[in-house]
């Protein structure tokens, strides 16, 4: 679970809007 988290963190730093996009998913799913 923990290494996903650290695997997820990278892509964020990479890619911002990703983590916008994965955002507006939790809020409007």
């Amino acid at each position: 679970l923990f290494i996903q988290i650290a695997k997820q963190e990278l892509e964020i730093r990479k890619n911002p809007a990703a983590r916008v996009s994965d955002l507006l998913k939790k809020v409007f799913g």
